[in-house]
Formats: C-alpha cells, sequence, structure tokens
C-alpha cells in the first residue's frame, strides 16, 4: 500500500515525492484524467502534513535538546 509505505519516507524522501507526484497530477489534469489528478492531489496533501509533523517532531526534538544541554 503506497500510504503505509509514504509513512517509511524521510523528509528528503517525503519531499521527492511530493515533487514527482506534482508533476503526475499535473500531466493527469493536462490529459483530463481529472479524477486520477484528484486522488494525487490528496495524496500529496497527506504527504504534506506527514512533512509537517516530521519537521515539528524534530524542531521539538533539537529544541529539547538545546534546553538539556543549556542546563
Amino acid at each position: 500500500d503506497d500510504v503505509k509505505q509514504d509513512k517509511r519516507l524521510s523528509r528528503a524522501e517525503c519531499q521527492k515525492k511530493i515533487e514527482q507526484l506534482t508533476r503526475e497530477m499535473k500531466e493527469a489534469a493536462k490529459i483530463l484524467e481529472f479524477e486520477h489528478a484528484a486522488f494525487l492531489r490528496d495524496r500529496i496533501d497527506k504527504l504534506r502534513k506527514q512533512l509537517e509533523h516530521k519537521t515539528n517532531l524534530l524542531h521539538r526534538k533539537e529544541e529539547t535538546l538545546w534546553q538539556t544541554t543549556k542546563l
């Protein structure tokens, strides 16, 4: 399942996947495959949320590390 595989992607891989799917979505829309384009749009949205979540987790870990070294 693509969604399960997407959850295992690193932040960099996730960004590359978003770029790839965006190109595919635009191509699908160009050839009037609107349902497929909408499916890809929704998958891109999920990946963006996942990327944002991973980024927030990273920032929290960095902040915690900074605070513990400050003590």
